[in-house]
């Protein structure tokens, strides 16, 4: 957190913001390079969408929590999703049978393998809706933000809005 406050950061945690800042040039040196356009898919389209609004320096700055922050969250939101989907019978039985549509079965050697199509993955609702439900409540990562209106005063309007559906 000390790093992010932009209060002294070399002075107050030196070896923090030294690697940071490491970390930083290098996704710079690769940018430049046009590196991303070997990365994967997700990569090319964050990195395509971020070169709209921001500099290379401030994408490069973005990359480095960026990747930590997906690090963070894989193991625990596999986790919760397995749990979600498993403490519930019906759910358990509906992605069941969403993912034994989207498999494969072949038996190589004595041995049964089978093969999930990955690209098929995400067009199943209810596990796409286990993950982010998993994602919304379960993270773990803190994202700083900023407030961009005088957020009481808000509130309070919000609350003498009458909601029409």
């Amino acid at each position: 957190m000390m790093l992010m406050s932009g209060f002294l950061p070399g002075l107050l945690t030196p070896k923090g913001y030294a690697g940071r800042e490491k970390i930083i040039e290098i996704f710079q040196r690769d940018f430049a390079a046009k590196d991303t356009e070997t990365a994967s898919i997700l990569t090319k389209a964050r990195h395509k969408v971020l070169q709209r609004y921001f500099s290379a320096e401030d994408i490069a700055s973005h990359e480095c929590v960026n990747g930590l922050a997906i690090l963070l969250n894989s193991v625990p939101i596999a986790f919760w999703t397995i749990y979600h989907i498993s403490s519930d019978q019906e759910v358990l039985k509906i992605v069941r049978h969403h993912v034994e549509t989207i498999t494969t079965v072949e038996e190589k050697g004595g041995k049964i393998f089978r093969a999930i199509d990955l690209a098929r993955l995400e067009a199943l609702p209810i596990l796409a809706s286990v993950v982010q439900e998993s994602l919304r409540f379960r993270t773990t990562g803190v994202e700083p933000r900023m407030a961009m209106e005088n957020v009481m005063q808000a509130t309070v309007i919000s609350q003498r809005t009458p909601v029409t559906s």
